[in-house]
């Protein structure tokens, strides 16, 4: 009902919302990059390719290849089917937004409705694989990765138990650029919580993805009686931008890190 309730204010709200078309192109994609039931998506324009590239270079050393390029516009996919000189993966990249374009003129400066437009895709898919039954990374493109993060949210016993795990952002709470969520009902009642959230201030300055996954993850309602089990990730293990240029090395170590997210700097 929520989905069908996301989909009719999509015309009022001139949002893009995920149809039939879009995601007949993408579920063959993931199906055969998958591993263990696991996927990234990543979503990326032209502008960001460079990003995109050296993330999926840090991934290919990592000999991580179970990621998906969703492009966001049609001129992304033709600088990642090269390869580019990976060793590891074959390119996956595909446009599923050629009949319902995001922007109308090929940029979305930062709150317009077409930025917002943008926004709204990555957790729009991520709850849309979420239901196919994978388990989903959902991954910024300034991220770097030094080892693969896998087998250690298999193994820790708290990590294992959780329905979402989430990247720390210190002392300002989570971000959003980095989180792993698993196929359960509190995890999709999260997703459900987050989508409403950042529909109901759509045209608002409160629109605001990492604001609304923190308000998501403390108010989603029970789903049964059972709660939505979350995991802050340790600082060490994907420390941001800040920790790990401006820290100094006494207050973590760098060998514990899993990825670094590359956001606070400037320059």
């Amino acid at each position: 009902a929520a989905t069908n309730a996301l989909k009719n204010r999509s015309a009022t709200l001139a949002m893009v919302t995920l149809d039939e078309t879009m995601t007949s192109l993408v579920d063959p994609l993931v199906a055969a990059r998958a591993r263990d039931g696991v996927v990234v998506p990543l979503f990326s324009n032209l502008g960001f390719v460079p990003f995109l590239k050296n993330l999926l270079c840090s991934m290919d050393r990592v000999r991580v290849s179970n990621w998906v390029v969703i492009a966001l516009d049609n001129s992304t996919c033709a600088p990642i089917r090269g390869g580019f000189g990976l060793a590891y993966a074959s390119p996956a990249c595909v446009f599923p937004y050629a009949h319902r374009p995001l922007t109308t003129q090929g940029v979305a400066s930062y709150r317009t409705v077409e930025f917002n437009r943008m926004v709204m895709q990555r957790p729009m898919w991520m709850r849309h694989l979420l239901s196919r039954g994978y388990s989903v990374l959902q991954c910024d493109l300034d991220v770097v990765w030094l080892r693969d993060p896998f087998p250690l949210f298999a193994a820790h016993p708290h990590l294992a138990a959780a329905d979402v795990l989430v990247q720390s952002e210190g002392g300002h709470g989570y971000n959003a650029g980095f989180y792993f969520a698993r196929p359960t009902r509190a995890a999709d009642a999260f997703m459900e919580f987050w989508l409403e959230d950042l529909v109901s201030r759509w045209g608002d300055r409160s629109f605001e993805e990492q604001h609304s996954l923190a308000r998501a993850l403390h108010r989603t309602p029970p789903v049964n009686g059972t709660k939505l089990l979350y995991y802050k990730l340790n600082d060490s293990w994907v420390p941001n931008g800040k920790m790990w240029w401006s820290m100094a090395p006494a207050a973590y170590s760098k060998e514990a890190a899993y990825a670094v997210h590359c956001n606070w700097n400037k320059g």
